[in-house]
Formats: C-alpha cells, sequence, structure tokens
C-alpha cells in the first residue's frame, strides 16, 4: 500500500498552489497583454495593494496615465483591473446597456 508522509503531502499541496497560480496569472496577463502598466501590476495585486493601503490610489493612477499615455486610455493596475481617466470611455462603461461587462463587487453593491 503507498502512503504519504505529511511532508510530502504539504510539499505536493504547495506545488500545486503554486502551479494553479502560475497558469491563472499567466492567463491573466494574456487577456491584458496589450494594455500598458507596471510589470509587477500584471501578475499580481501586490503593487496596488501597496498603494490603496497607503492611501496613494489615485495620485498614482494619474502618474501612470502620464508615463503610459502612448498606450490608449486604459493602464493596466492589477490582474483583470483597468484604470481610465477618459470620460467618455467612462459614460460608455457606467452606461445602462453597455456592452462592458460588470464585475461581482458592482453587482452586489
Amino acid at each position: 500500500m503507498l502512503t504519504i508522509s505529511a511532508w510530502e503531502l504539504l510539499i505536493r499541496a504547495a506545488l500545486l498552489l503554486a502551479v494553479w497560480y502560475a497558469v491563472s496569472a499567466l492567463a491573466a496577463w494574456w487577456r491584458l497583454r496589450h494594455i500598458p502598466g507596471p510589470i509587477l501590476a500584471r501578475f499580481s495585486y501586490f503593487w496596488h495593494a501597496c498603494y490603496v493601503i497607503g492611501g496613494h490610489g489615485g495620485p498614482v493612477y494619474t502618474d501612470l496615465h502620464n508615463r503610459y499615455t502612448g498606450g490608449g486610455p486604459f493602464v493596466c493596475i492589477a490582474p483583470n483591473t483597468v484604470v481610465t481617466d477618459n470620460p467618455d470611455i467612462l459614460r460608455q462603461i457606467a452606461a445602462a446597456r453597455t456592452r462592458y461587462g460588470r464585475d461581482n463587487w458592482y453587482k452586489g453593491a
């Protein structure tokens, strides 16, 4: 009979978690690869969380738009998360019959 020690089970679970994170980060990057933004922001929420927790979200977003203006009106700030400073696009996103999807946090509010 095959027996697995607790350490082996822990190592396998950690390896499985690492593979899952790598695949999900790659999928998030692939969808938004054409949108500019900081490299760490494309793969992790850590970059975004540091600025939001520190209370510096607004000025950082303005700086990002100034730095990455060549990529269009959007800037990637976290996996599957983009921001814009274009009022026309914001109106399109907030419209009643928009083609843009809303996230679960928006639906729950």
